[in-house]
């Protein structure tokens, strides 16, 4: 799942995200990133906010955690001490994105030294397969996207295929590359890279809900950055209201494509072990 870039916060900062309640991202004093439990081992509530520096604090009875996880204080409880530490876990890093599970993205060359210019949850009348479906579908691109993308050469699109990730070259018409659009399949996470700018959407379990990213390049033009904005946010305007019509679970009689079938063999696989 993803959840941020490294830039995102400072030594001793922690954030929880929406699409992942009950646990914290933190990053150690150290400049180390890690997730903590976002609840209190005492009694289970969660820990009061949704981003600060250093303290935890507990809304119950005010039990305190450094922010590595560490018992600080045992609040207003006697006869019952703050001495367990919280449940931490490591995350994975790629290119500077921080997920939750490692996943098969090879190396890349792109810009990494990014601001998260905005961080939004969008209501999307779909599942996260149907998102993740209609992501990998390029063969809709000139009929839905076709005035937003007429940049792209949609017919030249390479694709490079990992156990459970893939990606999209793309191409201008002038043959220059135009975009590069990164599918994780495990939580549906999908990254779209622009010259300058990053946007990235993370449905959550939640059918319906949808955490959205947008990054912009420290070396982006104003101008630069309007139009990578107003670039994503048309189609993806576009593929929400298209998505919104697919059915649930549907099973067409017709083959697939290679890369959607890609998808589904993962699926698959998932459902089997």
């Amino acid at each position: 799942m993803f959840l941020a870039h490294v830039n995102d916060l400072k030594p001793g900062e922690w954030q929880v995200y929406p699409q992942l309640p009950d646990w914290t991202l933190c990053r150690l004093n150290n400049g180390e990133y890690q997730l903590a439990s976002n609840r209190c081992p005492h009694m289970g509530a969660r820990f009061k906010g949704c981003q600060g520096s250093n303290t935890r604090v507990c809304p119950y009875h005010g039990w305190t955690f450094n922010v590595d996880g560490t018992p600080k204080a045992s609040g207003l409880t006697k006869g019952c001490a703050n001495t367990h530490p919280l449940d931490t876990r490591p995350v994975f890093i790629w290119n500077g994105f921080i997920f939750t599970d490692e996943h098969d993205l090879p190396p890349i060359e792109l810009e990494s030294d990014v601001v998260l210019e905005s961080f939004r949850v969008d209501t999307v009348d779909a599942s996260s397969e149907n998102i993740m479906n209609l992501f990998l579908d390029v063969e809709h691109i000139r009929l839905v996207h076709g005035r937003v993308y007429a940049h792209l050469d949609s017919d030249a699109i390479t694709w490079i295929y990992g156990d459970n990730s893939s990606i999209q070259l793309v191409n201008d018409v002038e043959g220059q590359p135009a975009s590069q659009w990164f599918a994780v399949y495990r939580d549906e996470a999908m990254l779209e890279w622009q010259p300058g700018a990053w946007f990235i959407t993370q449905p959550h379990a939640q059918k319906g809900q949808v955490s959205v990213y947008r990054y912009k390049s420290r070396t982006s033009t104003p101008e630069q950055w309007q139009t990578n904005c107003t670039t994503w946010e048309t189609s993806w305007g576009q593929d929400n209201e298209l998505v919104s019509q697919l059915a649930d679970k549907f099973s067409s009689v017709y083959p697939l494509d290679p890369a959607r079938q890609h998808y589904q063999d993962w699926l698959k696989n998932q459902t089997d072990k």
